[in-house]
């Protein structure tokens, strides 16, 4: 979970700049991509 929150650090104030709902839908993205990188490493 930590370095999960790291990584939303960088990019979610650079997309909250552009619209909140592209955030939103980043967050979804990055949580899916993550929850799957960590199912493939710790099975």
């Amino acid at each position: 979970m930590h370095s999960f929150s790291k990584e939303l650090f960088l990019p979610m104030p650079t997309l909250t700049l552009i619209d909140g709902k592209i955030t939103e839908i980043y967050f979804e993205n990055n949580w899916l991509e993550q929850t799957l990188k960590q199912l493939t490493l710790n099975p």
